[in-house]
């Protein structure tokens, strides 16, 4: 077997051309397969990360928020904190406005949230002062980005003019660490938060709100959600006034996306590998023909049709070998360089892209570069095998 592996290698070196092109072809398939698989596998991690922060949340919206003057009520709050396996339920309203400090004026996002409940779901650092308190009036606390916004000098017990009236800051929200932010949150880092009831009063009560409910068992998020979405409801009179968002409802949609983009992948790689296999056809045809004297003199000495057959099959098998380690190399060096670049070329509204190096990916790129060599020249193989010894001999 040594000696046939040996024998394989000389002949592919003597034909270093043909054999680089035929080597090539299989490399850039596996190189696809590779780079695409983790990079695909990066943003899985990624996003199953995030994730995971939220599993405990769930969205209630109004399904025709902006379009109905219809909000949610008092009676909405009692009856869902009254549901089996609810935790802690907290209203909040987002609106954006005119926010006036020092001469300059911006649009920005207001938050009004229950000071109490709000914390119990997405809980708060600050860099600095403290938290809003229900007998608070006319106090906000402000996003780490806020003084870049509006002037560096903000900052505790400065004064902003929102809606045209006058807030001080008494808390600075300090800056989350990527994997700590919460996807459910609704507060970003330019945000201001104000009172639930006060954001009512500057906006008016029918402005469009959101309830955040966070449960105790992840489990049956879905449960809940269906419960909640019947008892809202109920209470309004119609069978779509809730718009009920649950981390399974995401999962679901995260995997047909993860599942539709596994199999543009698997086409992108099938495409790519049957361009090689023709190749090494091709190749190992044009071998053949220019080795039939080789072949004739191989069984004249004494070689067996399984002999050549297990040649021909080893230098395919090399071949593919060779292409499937190089394809590797090349698909984690082009899967780090997309890494490295996208996020360079597209700023924030990109972010970051990961990678993740799965050494199996890797493995199973090599295997099937071998299996679809082997099977691509099994056919030319098999016909060099069954050559007449004196024809094969006389063929010049």
């Amino acid at each position: 077997m040594f000696d046939t592996i040996i024998f394989a290698f000389r002949n592919i070196r003597e034909r270093k051309v043909r054999s680089i092109l035929t080597i090539l072809g299989i490399a850039i398939g596996i190189a696809a397969l590779v780079a695409l698989f983790s990079i695909a596998q990066g943003l899985n991690e990624e996003i199953t990360s995030q994730l995971s922060g939220s599993m405990d949340i769930i969205v209630v919206s109004p399904a025709m928020a902006g379009v109905t003057s219809d909000n949610f009520t008092k009676k909405d709050l009692i009856d869902i904190r009254n549901i089996s396996g609810v935790k802690s339920v907290s209203e909040q309203v987002i609106w954006y406005t005119n926010v006036d400090y020092a001469g300059n004026s911006k649009m920005m996002m207001i938050n009004g949230i229950d000071p109490v409940e709000y914390e119990k779901i997405f809980p708060i650092s600050l860099s600095s002062g403290r938290m809003l308190r229900e007998t608070d009036r006319n106090a906000c606390i402000i996003g780490p980005n806020v003084p870049n916004v509006l002037g560096k000098t903000v900052r505790l017990n400065s004064t902003l003019k929102i809606n045209g009236v006058n807030y001080t800051v008494v808390g600075i929200i300090e800056e989350q660490k990527e994997g700590d932010v919460n996807i459910f949150s609704p507060t970003s880092s330019s945000s201001i938060l104000i009172s639930n009831k006060e954001a009512k009063t500057l906006f008016g009560e029918n402005i469009p709100s959101q309830i955040f409910v966070k449960i105790e068992d992840p489990q049956k998020a879905s449960i809940i959600s269906k419960e909640i979405k019947t008892t809202i409801d109920r209470n309004h009179k119609t069978e779509n006034f809730a718009m009920v968002t649950s981390i399974s409802d995401v999962q679901q949609l995260y995997n047909v996306i993860i599942g539709t983009l596994e199999l543009f992948l698997g086409a992108i790689m099938s495409i790519s590998l049957i361009v090689a296999a023709i190749g090494i056809t091709n190749t190992m045809f044009m071998s053949i023909m220019e080795r039939t004297h080789e072949v004739g003199v191989m069984k004249a000495v004494g070689a067996k049709n399984s002999d050549i057959l297990k040649l021909f099959l080893a230098e395919t098998a090399l071949m593919s070998a060779i292409g499937g380690v190089v394809g590797s190399i090349l698909g984690i060096a082009a899967a780090k360089i997309v890494s490295i670049v996208l996020p360079l070329i597209g700023g924030e509204a990109i972010g970051r892209v990961p990678m993740v190096i799965d050494p199996l990916v890797v493995l199973t790129g090599i295997i099937v570069a071998i299996i679809v060599g082997i099977l691509a020249g099994l056919y030319p193989a098999r016909r060099a095998s069954k050559m007449s010894p004196a024809e094969a001999v006389r063929y010049e």
